[in-house]
């Protein structure tokens, strides 16, 4: 796949807008340059990365994520969530790649939430500046709250270190984000600020691929299982995630279905590995919110062949999300009768990402959820409906 390197501040902003939206229409990613400042502050949060996964099992396991539900819901881990080598049936890595093919994702991670209430030290003094409403929007247990947890770091010189380079690392990337944010923006025509305020749940996680070969040092490699992954297929439940490849392992094993039999993935790898660049990966939220003009491509992470480049490897993700309450909704210019999606809060789009388009397959493991979704917004119109009726008999009364 050719796929051309955008310059996300080119000074000729037209023909940089026009570049991201040929490549998001064309192929639902779309890659871009960094700037010296950037490069150094992902390098920098890699390396500290790797050195939390080459820590020793229980010192990882120490910060091991309290997640919410098996695996299963991005967004609701925080520190680290380990591998176990062997079939999973209950999804503690991958949630639902284990789920679905019984074999979980050939991966390690380690999840942090990027706002400072997140913050061990910041996080009750935050909260004790808010108001009631808001404090309550961020102490629930479940539903918002589990978007909003703690984050868990290392007590260590390690994990020192990660906390430090990650918190520089999204000051550094902010204003990038915010410069992608607002080309979106103008290229679908909503008004500045549309996407994002203060209460989105934005995440940071690193991944790190296992490898499949044994490495210098190392005594044994855990046995590559039958029909195993990196990272299964997928799509993302964002508006779009940003993915910085790792340098020293010059490959790409980054795979993506074309917008037309979208959920077929080639065999092979086709999205280039370039240096010190950015993938840009257009997530099921922005596909809505685009009303269809970009697609949120089925993605997975292939393994690497034990001849050629079976060694471990730490990829960044940044996933982005809007305002937790803000509703989803296609450009201002859309005529009613153009209109792919009805409108969404984040919220419902969020608690909703594998039923928004995936194979039937895709879906079985997950029926509880799926009920319990489906249960709640047919209630939800239901109740709507009902008060609508009996607003308009009260108009006609008076």
């Amino acid at each position: 796949m050719d796929v051309q390197i955008i310059d996300p501040w080119n000074q000729d902003r037209d023909q940089m807008l026009k570049a991201l939206d040929d490549s998001f229409c064309a192929n639902g990613f779309a890659m871009i340059s960094l700037q010296a400042r950037e490069i150094e502050s992902i390098r920098a949060a890699q390396q500290a990365s790797r050195a939390f996964f080459e820590m020793d099992d229980d010192a990882k396991g120490a910060v091991h994520s309290p997640s919410g539900g098996p695996g299963l819901l991005p967004g609701t881990r925080r520190g680290f969530v380990g591998y176990q080598g062997k079939p999973d049936k209950n999804g503690e890595q991958g949630g639902y790649a284990a789920l679905l093919q019984g074999v979980p994702d050939r991966r390690e991670s380690f999840t942090a939430g990027i706002h400072p209430y997140q913050e061990p030290d910041r996080r009750q003094a935050l909260l004790e500046e808010m108001g009631p409403e808001e404090r309550r929007y961020f102490e629930q247990e479940g539903g918002t709250g589990r978007l909003f947890m703690q984050n868990i770091w290392p007590d260590n010189q390690v994990g020192e270190q990660l906390r430090s380079t990650w918190s520089s690392h999204y000051q550094v990337i902010e204003p990038l984000v915010e410069n992608i944010y607002t080309s979106m923006g103008e290229i679908l025509g909503f008004a500045p600020g549309t996407f994002r305020n203060k209460r989105d749940f934005s995440e940071f996680q690193a991944n790190y691929y296992l490898a499949t070969a044994p490495q210098p040092g190392d005594s044994k490699v855990a046995p590559v299982l039958k029909q195993q992954t990196r990272m299964c297929p997928h799509k993302d439940g964002t508006d779009f995630t940003l993915i910085g490849s790792d340098p020293s392992v010059p490959h790409s094993h980054l795979t993506t279905a074309p917008r037309e039999g979208r959920e077929a993935l080639p065999e092979q790898p086709n999205v280039p590995f370039k240096v010190d660049t950015l993938v840009i990966l257009i997530g099921t939220a922005m596909e809505k919110w685009s009303n269809g003009r970009w697609y949120a491509p089925v993605h997975k992470v292939e393994m690497p062949s034990e001849q050629e480049y079976g060694q471990p490897r730490v990829s960044m993700i940044h996933f982005l999300h809007s305002d937790y309450d803000k509703t989803v909704t296609p450009p201002p210019l859309t005529k009613p009768e153009e209109r792919k999606y009805l409108d969404m809060t984040v919220q419902d789009h969020f608690w909703s990402p594998f039923f928004n388009g995936p194979p039937k397959s895709w879906l079985e493991p997950l029926a509880p959820w799926r009920h319990k979704f489906e249960t709640e917004t047919a209630a939800a119109d239901k109740n709507q409906a009902g008060e609508a009726g009996r607003e308009s008999k009260r108009a006609k009364v008076a």
